[in-house]
C-alpha cells in the first residue's frame, strides 16, 4: 500500500510540473527524475505481488487516463503520453517476463479469496477472510464501546490458545478492526470529528477524491493503515490544496 501511495503522489506531482509555465532546466531535470520514479515504484509494485496493490495501480493510472481525455486539454498531452508508456512497460516487458496469466491474476485480489469472506464452520487458519470474519464477530459483542485500542491480538489469543505458530496482530481489515476498537459510540465521535475537518468546499477536488477511493479498498482489504507513516502520509496529501485564491498571492 505504501508504493501505491508514493505512485499517487508521484502522478500527482507529475501533473503539476507537466502544466508548469516556466520551462526552466531544474524543471525539466524535475519532469524527468519523476517519470523514472514512477516507471522504478511501477516495478516496486508489479514485483510485490499484491494483488490489491496491483489492482489500485491500474485504476489509479485507468481514472487518470479517462480523466485526461475527458478534459481534452494540450497541456495534459505528455503527462497523458506517460501513462500510456507505463500501461505499455507493464504490459509488454514485466508482461512478457512474468507471463500473461500473471498478468491478470495479479490484478484480481479477490478472486481466490473471496470464498474465505463466507460464513463456514471450519477451523480458524489466520487467513484474511478468517481474520475479518473473527473482527466482525468480536465487534458485536462490543458493540457500544469496542473492546479498547489494540485489543485485537489479546482476543485472537484468549479465543484460540492453541494456534502453535500461528499468529497475527491485526485483522485483515482496518474498517472491522477500527469499529471493534472503539464500537459505535466511539467511532461516531471519531468519525463525526473527521467529517466537520473536510467539511469545506477546497477538500473537494479530484486529488481528494482519489485519495478517498484508495482509502475505501485499503480500510475494507488491507491492515496497513494501522502503520503511523502510512496515516501521516495521507492526513499530509488530503491536507494539501492545489487550488490558490485570487484575492491573495504569495510570493517568494
Amino acid at each position: 500500500m505504501f508504493f501505491s501511495s508514493m505512485f499517487f503522489c508521484g502522478i500527482e506531482y507529475l501533473k503539476k510540473i507537466d502544466n508548469h509555465k516556466e520551462n526552466n532546466t531544474g524543471n525539466f531535470f524535475n519532469k524527468i527524475y519523476n517519470r523514472i520514479f514512477l516507471l522504478l515504484i511501477t516495478i516496486g509494485i508489479i514485483t510485490s505481488f499484491s494483488k490489491l496493490g496491483n489492482f489500485l495501480f491500474i485504476s489509479l493510472i485507468s481514472i487518470h487516463i479517462l480523466q485526461a481525455l475527458y478534459l481534452n486539454d494540450k497541456k495534459n498531452r505528455i503527462f497523458l503520453i506517460t501513462l500510456i508508456i507505463i500501461i505499455l512497460f507493464d504490459i509488454l516487458i514485466l508482461g512478457f517476463y512474468f507471463g500473461s496469466e500473471k498478468l491478470i491474476q495479479r490484478f484480481s485480489f479477490l478472486d481466490e479469496q473471496m470464498i474465505e469472506y463466507l460464513p463456514a464452520t471450519t477451523e480458524l487458519s489466520l487467513s484474511r477472510g478468517d481474520l475479518t470474519k473473527f473482527g466482525f464477530f468480536e465487534f458485536k459483542k462490543f458493540i457500544f464501546f469496542g473492546y479498547g485500542a489494540g485489543g485485537f491480538e489479546n482476543l485472537l489469543k484468549i479465543n484460540f490458545p492453541n494456534l502453535s505458530t500461528l499468529y497475527a496482530t491485526h485483522a485483515h481489515a482496518d474498517l472491522i478492526e477500527f469499529f471493534g476498537e472503539f464500537g459505535i459510540i466511539g467511532s461516531i465521535l471519531i468519525s463525526l470529528s473527521l467529517l466537520v475537518a473536510c467539511a469545506s468546499k477546497s477538500f473537494f477536488s479530484f486529488k481528494n477524491s482519489l485519495l478517498c477511493y484508495l482509502l475505501i479498498f485499503i480500510l475494507i482489504f488491507d491492515f496497513s493503515f494501522h502503520i503511523p507513516i502510512i496515516q501521516l502520509l495521507f492526513v499530509l496529501l488530503l491536507s494539501i490544496s492545489y487550488e490558490r485564491s485570487n484575492k491573495l498571492e504569495i510570493k517568494i
